[in-house]
């Protein structure tokens, strides 16, 4: 929506915390963005470099962001949720670095530090922050939930809050 100028102002809402970390970074936190698409090109994807720095506790709120971006990448399938593991094989026997795309993430991250003044990010419950908006008939909301369909609870597997 945003990209495509389709809208004046996205209204991004996140509950989980360490997703959240990566929004704020990029959005709200001055020079946070190119600073985390920095570290994504400059980190080693190394077995010992991803287990030392995942088992280490987050320094400030940008390592945080940092964090949950390099545990998606190398957890099997992205998932987030605790407990989740390490990718073994890969994609192609690419290991942890078959899903680590560093250019890629950072040209993702640019682009959005390009466009940050027509986004907002609030950390909290979607369908609270939305329901005020839900009269409004230029209001348009998506809402991506969690993989509860059909009773199987995949999400409860996938996310922090499902």
């Amino acid at each position: 929506m945003a990209a495509e100028r389709l809208a004046h102002r996205v209204l991004m809402v996140e509950r989980d915390e360490a997703v959240g970390t990566v929004w704020h970074t990029i959005l709200h936190d001055h020079g946070g963005g190119e600073w985390l698409a920095q570290r994504i090109v400059s980190f080693i994807m190394e077995h010992d470099s991803v287990a030392e720095f995942l088992g280490a506790p987050a320094a400030s709120v940008r390592d945080q962001a940092f964090q949950t971006i390099v545990k998606n990448r190398v957890n099997r399938g992205g998932i987030m949720a605790p407990g989740a593991g390490l990718v073994k094989a890969g994609e192609n026997g690419k290991g942890l670095s078959s899903r680590w795309y560093p250019e890629t993430l950072q040209k993702r991250i640019l682009d959005i530090v390009q466009m940050r003044d027509r986004l907002a990010f609030v950390q909290g419950d979607g369908l609270v922050v939305f329901a005020p908006h839900a009269p409004d008939p230029h209001a348009v909301s998506f809402i991506d939930p969690p993989y509860t369909v059909a009773g199987k609870r995949a999400g409860s597997r996938l996310h922090k809050y499902s």
